[in-house]
């Protein structure tokens, strides 16, 4: 409830913001986004390789221009966060153990094992623009962020024919996790106040995730993210 709290307050602040602000730009950014974590050194020699786990996020953000090029755009988003466990078997090896005469190789896929973790995340951000206003622009951003942790889950894909979900344990990831994002995108006009927008996006973790009583384990989330969608300035011109 809390972590709710703090949310709806978030929330409200950036309400706040537009009502205050005399022009300014609202959005809504969605896609897809490939993450993962890091591993210490005893976890990376007793598990397979952490690859990219595919997910959706959804950002709803506010921009509060400064001048023609440079402005802080807070954000509200949701974002899956975690790694994918990708396992493949030699059936020629398997066979060979087995007695079999036959010498091929053949990879079979075991199964693909998803942990994610759901997060609402609050970033500010500060952008600068280049090009003439009114024209196609682009931008780059960078800022701080806090993710609040909403939920933990393993999705199971067992040889492509048994999928499942499963509810992982509280307490073993931390509630709030700090950290940083860098953004490049582009904003095309459709007309006076409506741009259509793409955007690429890196989040970097600088928090140890884990909630390990006794440990200090070196284990950061990471994700990058390809977006696209809209935003209207609203205000006087």
């Amino acid at each position: 409830m809390n972590t709710m709290k703090k949310i709806f307050l978030l929330i409200a602040a950036l309400i706040g913001i537009q009502t205050a602000n005399a022009q300014g730009t609202i959005g809504f950014k969605g896609g897809v986004s490939g993450s993962t974590m890091t591993k210490f050194d005893l976890l990376d020699n007793l598990t397979p390789d952490f690859k990219l786990a595919p997910a959706f996020t959804g950002i709803l953000f506010y921009e509060i221009p400064i001048n023609e090029n440079f402005s802080i755009q807070p954000e509200v988003s949701y974002l899956n966060r975690g790694f994918r466990i990708d396992e493949k078997v030699d059936i020629g090896q398997v066979l060979s153990f087995l007695g079999s005469e036959n010498s091929f190789n053949v990879n079979a896929d075991l199964g693909k094992f998803d942990l994610l973790n759901s997060y609402i995340q609050v970033p500010v951000l500060a952008k600068m623009k280049f090009g003439e206003p009114g024209g196609v622009r682009g931008y780059g951003m960078i800022g701080p962020e806090l993710s609040f942790l909403m939920d933990s889950q393993l999705r199971a894909n067992f040889f492509g024919l048994y999928k499942n979900k499963f509810d992982m344990p509280k307490g073993i990831y931390k509630d709030v996790d700090f950290g940083a994002v860098a953004a490049l995108g582009v904003e095309i006009p459709v007309g006076p106040r409506f741009q259509i927008i793409g955007e690429a996006r890196y989040d970097l973790g600088i928090t140890r995730t884990l909630d390990i009583a006794n440990f200090q384990l070196d284990v950061r989330n990471r994700s990058l993210s390809g977006l696209i969608g809209f935003q209207y300035q609203i205000g006087a011109n």
